[in-house]
């Protein structure tokens, strides 16, 4: 069972992701599935950060980290409006 708080006002899973994850950028099958360049869904979040970053995750939501380098990790970002959350994600043609 998972419990949120009453004032939460976060309308898709994503959103609290970027929370958690604050300076990562959703990839690989996260942002495939965003793009709508596959119908598969992926059982976690993927997610990139920059390799000298350290973070601890909670067990839920599962979130996969990617650690890339500076150069890599900035390459391709974009940001999309989920709800009330600017999410950075890498576009279309990083995804291919």
């Amino acid at each position: 069972m998972v419990y949120i708080l009453a004032d939460w006002e976060i309308e898709d899973e994503l959103e609290e992701v970027v929370q958690i994850v604050p300076n990562g950028v959703v990839c690989l099958l996260s942002a495939w599935n965003y793009h709508e360049l596959s119908n598969y869904v992926p059982p976690e979040y993927h997610v990139a950060i920059e390799k000298s970053q350290k973070l601890i995750l909670p067990d839920y939501p599962p979130i996969q980290l990617y650690f890339w380098t500076q150069k890599y990790w900035e390459l391709g970002v974009t940001s999309v409006k989920i709800g009330n959350t600017t999410v950075k994600i890498y576009d279309k043609e990083k995804c291919v």
